[in-house]
């Protein structure tokens, strides 16, 4: 019986990594955005806000489907599941996200500001959100049994 409620809170953990990491992401693409541009005086339009963090969420939704959930997969087959890792992750969806991004508004940028500050950093920030909620629980006690 304890195994089977271990086995559900475990669950409970790692599906909320999946729904809460992405906003993580995109609430620092809104602050970013917000100190950058000197957007203080529309503050107070609570639904372009949550416009805008709904918008970098679904990037991040998608990314985390289409690239993150692989990345899985393959770090758990190759029993890579530690933070270093999920990292190095998290760096290669923000370089495909960027190139992905830069393809779609018609060539690469000329500068490097927006890979890094606003695909490559929302993703790092975002995995790390995602192993610390999901796994680092899972990963410490593995540590303690491999002792």
């Amino acid at each position: 019986m304890k195994a089977v409620v271990i086995c559900l809170m475990n669950r409970h953990r790692k599906i909320a990594a999946l729904l809460l990491s992405p906003l993580a992401g995109a609430l620092y693409v809104v602050a970013l955005l917000v100190f950058e541009k000197n957007l203080w005086n529309q503050l107070t339009d609570i639904l372009g806000l949550a416009s805008m963090v709904l918008l970098y969420a679904i990037v991040g939704y998608v990314a985390e489907g289409a690239l993150g959930i692989p990345l899985l997969y393959l770090f758990r087959r190759f029993d890579r599941l530690t933070l270093p890792w999920f990292l190095l992750g998290g760096v290669v969806i923000g370089v495909v996200v960027s190139i992905v991004v830069s393809m779609l508004l018609g060539g690469p940028p000329d500068y490097l500001i927006f890979p890094i500050f606003y695909c490559i950093a929302p993703a790092v920030i975002s995995t790390a959100i995602f192993w610390f909620i999901g796994w680092s629980a899972d990963y410490n006690a593995l540590q303690l049994t491999a002792r």
